[in-house]
C-alpha cells in the first residue's frame, strides 16, 4: 500500500508541474502606474500605416488617427472600442499612393448592413492584440477625379504590442482585408494587406501595458 501511495503522490506532483501557469492580467495605465478606468479615452496615431491592394497599389497615409475608449481593463483580455478614425496625407488632405498620378481619400466605416459591427481592440497575454471588424472605403482620384472606389473589411487585424516601461505601440503582424460592396465594379483590388505601427495615448498621457 505504501508503494502505491508514494507512486500516487509522485504522479500528482508531476501532474501539477505540467499545468501551465494562470495567465496574468493585461492592464493599461496612464500615467504609468495609474490604471485606466472604463470609459477613459484611448487614442493611437501612426505615420507609417500602408495598405497594399492585390493590384500592387499602395495607400500611404502620412497620418492615421484612431480614437476610442477603454471598455475593460485588468482582465486576462482587456478591451477598448474604437469609435472614430481619420487618415490624411502630408500636410492634410488625401493620402499618397505609390503611383504619383493617384491619391486616395480614405473613410473609416463603423457599421455594416444590417447591424452595427464596432471595431474592438483586444489586448491579450503574450503581448498580442487583435482589432475586430475594421472597415474602410478608399476613393482613388486622378487629377481630382474619382477613378476607383473600394470598400474593404477584415475579420480581424492582429499583431504585437510593447509593454511597460515603454509606450504602448502596436505593430501589425497580420492584416488581411477583402473587398466588399460598394465599389466592386470599379475597384481593381479583390484583397489587401496592412502593415505599420501606432503609438497610444490617453489624454495628455502616454499609455503603457503591464
Amino acid at each position: 500500500m505504501k508503494k502505491h501511495a508514494i507512486f500516487a503522490a509522485l504522479m500528482a506532483l508531476v501532474a501539477m508541474a505540467a499545468v501551465p501557469a494562470m495567465a496574468s492580467a493585461v492592464t493599461l495605465t496612464a500615467p504609468a502606474g495609474t490604471k485606466l478606468k472604463a470609459g477613459a479615452p484611448l487614442t493611437a496615431t501612426s505615420s507609417n500605416l500602408v495598405f497594399t491592394g492585390s493590384s500592387g497599389l499602395k495607400l500611404e497615409c502620412a497620418s492615421s488617427h484612431f480614437a476610442g475608449e477603454v471598455e475593460t481593463n485588468g482582465s486576462p483580455t482587456s478591451t477598448s472600442k474604437i469609435n472614430s478614425a481619420s487618415f490624411s496625407g502630408a500636410g492634410g488632405g488625401a493620402c499618397a499612393t505609390n503611383n504619383p498620378e493617384l491619391t486616395a481619400h480614405i473613410t473609416a466605416l463603423f457599421t455594416t448592413t444590417p447591424v452595427p459591427t464596432p471595431w474592438v481592440l483586444h489586448f491579450s497575454t503574450a503581448d498580442n492584440w487583435a482589432l475586430t471588424h475594421p472597415e474602410f472605403t478608399a476613393t482613388i482620384t486622378k487629377s481630382g477625379v474619382s477613378v476607383a472606389h473600394c470598400t474593404f473589411t477584415a475579420t480581424e487585424v492582429t499583431g504585437t504590442y510593447t509593454t511597460t516601461p515603454n509606450q504602448l505601440v502596436f505593430t501589425v503582424g497580420t492584416g488581411n482585408f477583402v473587398r466588399i460592396e460598394p465599389g466592386v465594379a470599379t475597384c481593381p483590388d479583390a484583397t489587401g494587406t496592412l502593415a505599420g505601427s501606432a503609438a497610444t495615448t490617453s489624454g495628455a498621457n502616454v499609455v503603457t501595458a503591464d
